[in-house]
């Protein structure tokens, strides 16, 4: 860790102030006030300097004394309080290290001002700032300023560059260096983070409520293969299990972590499917130690990213005992009790709940006697037993929206509880029984946009519903008449029953199944998590195809003497990412011997399905719009026209990697600025032409802004006909086949047989 703090002898004398390049100055009118005036140091303003490579970036900043004011830029903005210059850059995207190296620090160094004091970030991250929104909030009254922003001089009376408190230890605080303690911030955090259990429930001889026992089950490397044997194995040993990821809601994760009274998770070794990757003998499974020796990245590759868990439940159960050490009874007396009273323990088989907050989508499953209040948004599930699932004031939060993490006030879907009740007495009575499972899900959120349509409700429900057969009541929660209207016909096809409007204040529903929330979403875009689902995108678009009854099950392969030609579309959009040339680029399609459609969806979702469907390339600027590929016959070609301004990274995970999932071929045409609009709107040296990032640097509302909004395409045909001669060479030739023979035959070949001016190449 490095930290320095500036001082002055003589306050009344100087100020504190800097300028690009990242460095702070402090003046003094005296040559001694801390060094010569030519030396200064080099500091990086986070707190775990000896672990940082190049790739893990964070920014150094200079601390130089000067004796004269005439020697640096003039201050553009003073400040009255204490300042705190820190780094959100190094390793912060990795949640232990946001903690150890920087919101540990950060709260050693900061509380002791009361909240009067100023952040300054450099390596400033929007997503990470608003993760941890309120523990800056509660160390700070003051907005944080992006003290890398180049338009500004900040002076000071006082600055602090870098962290205090960090020592060797992990998630800790050193003593000598502050005042506070890891209880005191521990405290901290159960205050500004609501969180209301302060310690472990002790279950004795008689008490029948359940301890809680948190599972983490990882995504990607050290997960657990088998979760659901380990959370039976810790059911029948009585404990009430919750599975759960952390996500970017932090303080939700927090409530559900403060909740429990056991949390376990992989950290690395374990019975592991690394033996399966290398045979027996293999030094790897033989000697790590040796592995350990070619260092740091060569045993992380191995040991940490490649290796995940197959816990063998037998040989854990001693260790699931010893959790419950201070419960030493209460398996006894919970088998003996199922013995004494039949009736009891047949109810308690019946009434499950299970939630589960993993990735983007949170969503809980229950069994029993369940009851559903529209005019407390709650749904109630009934035992005759205090411990069937936890303490009766527990309830859940949920959101059955499939973005959790993007829902801000103005995107509204509203909030459902989910509560354990005791007794019937303490709800309202039942106006409407029903015999077939449920499932509640939002059309609020970002459901007016045709692509968060799909990917945030319409292929999770797919997902969790199409097991039912049809045989599934849906209740709908922040409803939209045009919206259900729209896509009536795959609601027909996923539930027989009317749909309900849940929030209706009239009725009280009972079933004896219901699914909160939908699952089968995970972080890509337009796809479905094979983890939780059985379904692929494949079984979904062949679902579509049946109920939209879309005739074309592949795209046209052309060969020489064929005489049909291939179908492309255009969208060419009417409000932004409009083309404005669309009938030149019609014409350029024609004489490549296409057959060109312009056409642009509408309420008629089934109608443009089978427009889409009769297609065999599709091509459109990237937007909501292009969610249609998924009516594309397979083997299809989607050409997606990314705008200008730093766009690659929103266009690839929204339609090029599930493009790919879809058996379907993909182009993409970057536009040059020449091409769009913006030119138009902005001097050739402005900002938003010269530099996109600098906007990007100013959060998404401002980027989308520019680059989405404001911004029409004119597509230089000329530089677009190579991109045009590509899919015709993917519609007459396998990629094995081009790769083969090789591009310039293959179009000489082509071109011969179908077009008459190969000189324009």
């Amino acid at each position: 860790m490095q930290m320095l703090q500036p001082w002055m002898k003589k306050p009344s004398c100087g100020a504190i102030s800097w300028e690009d390049p990242s460095t702070a100055f402090i003046v003094s009118s005296e040559t001694d006030i801390l060094t010569a005036e030519n030396t200064s140091w080099s500091i990086r303003p986070y707190a775990r300097k000896e672990a940082l490579g190049e790739k893990d970036f964070a920014r150094k900043w200079s601390v130089k004394p000067v004796t004269s004011r005439l020697d640096i830029a003039r201050c553009t903005r003073n400040h009255s309080v204490p300042a705190i210059l820190f780094s959100a850059g190094g390793y912060s995207g990795n949640f232990f290290h946001a903690f150890t190296d920087i919101i540990i620090p950060l709260y050693s160094t900061a509380r002791t001002f009361n909240r009067e004091v100023q952040f300054l970030i450099t390596d400033r991250k929007p997503w990470w700032i608003a993760k941890f929104k309120t523990l800056f909030e509660a160390l700070s009254r003051y907005e944080i300023i992006d003290i890398d922003d180049r338009h500004d001089v900040h002076c000071f009376q006082s600055l602090t560059i870098g962290l205090k408190g960090r020592n060797n230890k992990e998630l800790s605080i050193d003593s000598s260096t502050s005042p506070y303690s890891m209880k005191e911030f521990r405290k901290f955090l159960r205050s500004w983070y609501s969180l209301k259990k302060i310690t472990a429930a002790k279950i004795r001889d008689g008490d029948k409520r359940k301890p809680r026992l948190l599972i983490i089950p990882r995504k990607r490397s050290r997960s657990f293969t088998n979760v659901d044997e380990i959370a039976q194995l810790a059911e029948s040993l009585s404990y009430q299990v919750i599975v759960a990821e952390p996500g970017p809601d932090v303080s939700g994760f927090a409530k559900i972590i403060n909740s429990c009274d056991v949390v376990m998770g992989v950290h690395g070794a374990g019975l592991t499917n690394i033996k399966m990757q290398y045979p027996a003998d293999h030094e790897v499974l033989r000697d790590p130690s040796a592995i350990g020796k070619q260092g740091w990245v060569a045993f992380r590759s191995i040991y940490l990213d490649k290796q995940n868990v197959t816990l063998d439940v037998e040989r854990f159960r001693p260790t699931c005992l010893f959790m419950k050490h201070t419960h030493t009874h209460l398996l006894p007396r919970r088998l003996f009790s199922i013995f004494l009273d039949a009736d009891a323990a047949a109810m308690d088989e019946k009434t499950e709940l299970r939630c589960n907050i993993m990735g983007r989508s949170e969503f809980c499953e229950m069994k029993g006697d369940i009851r559903i209040d529209g005019n407390s948004s709650t749904a109630f599930i009934v035992s005759s037993e205090t411990d069937i699932l936890t303490a009766e004031n527990t309830s859940w939060s949920i959101r059955p929206y499939a973005r959790k993490e993007a829902l801000g006030e103005k995107d509204f879907a509203r909030k459902w509880s989910v509560k354990p009740v005791t007794s019937r007495l303490d709800i309202a009575r039942c106006t409407r029984n029903h015999s077939v499972p449920a499932i509640l899900f939002s059309a609020g959120g970002y459901s007016g946009n045709f692509f968060h349509a799909f990917t945030d409700i319409i292929i999770p429900l797919y997902s969790t519903a199409r097991t039912f057969n049809r045989e599934v009541q849906f209740l709908i929660t922040d409803r939209k008449p045009w919206w259900i209207a729209k896509f009536k016909t795959l609601f027909e096809a996923l539930s027989r029953y009317e749909i309900i409007d849940i929030d209706d204040r009239h009725d009280v529903h009972c079933f004896q199944s219901l699914t909160i929330g939908l699952k089968g979403r995970n972080n890509k875009e337009l796809s479905i998590d094979s983890s939780t689902s059985p379904y692929s995108m494949k079984d979904f678009r062949k679902f579509l195809r049946s109920w939209y009854s879309l005739k074309k099950i592949t795209a046209a392969k052309i060969r020489d003497g064929d005489k049909r030609k291939p179908r492309l579309l255009i969208i060419p959009r009417k409000r932004s990412r409009s083309f404005h040339n669309v009938g030149e680029i019609a014409q350029l399609a024609e004489s490549l011997s296409y057959q060109v459609i312009v056409a642009e969806p509408g309420p008629d979702v089934s109608g443009f399905a089978k427009i889409i469907n009769s297609c065999d390339v599709l091509m459109g600027v990237h937007g909501a719009a292009l969610t249609n590929i998924v009516f594309l016959p397979e083997n299809a070609i989607l050409i997606q026209v990314v705008p200008f301004g730093k766009v690659e990274w929103a266009s690839r995970v929204s339609f090029e990697d599930p493009a790919k999932d879809m058996n379907i071929r993909y182009l993409d045409y970057k536009i040059k600025v020449e091409e769009s609009t913006l030119i138009q709107q902005y001097p050739a040296d402005h900002e938003v032409l010269r530099d996109p990032s600098a906007i990007g640097k100013q959060g998404w509302v401002a980027f989308r802004s520019i680059y989405l909004d404001k911004q029409n395409v004119t597509l230089d045909v000329e530089r677009f006909r190579p991109t045009l001669y590509q899919t015709l060479l993917d519609r007459s030739f396998s990629k094995h086949e081009q790769k083969k023979l090789g591009y310039w035959a293959l179009l000489a070949c082509l071109l011969v047989h179908r077009i008459e001016f190969l000189h324009q190449l």
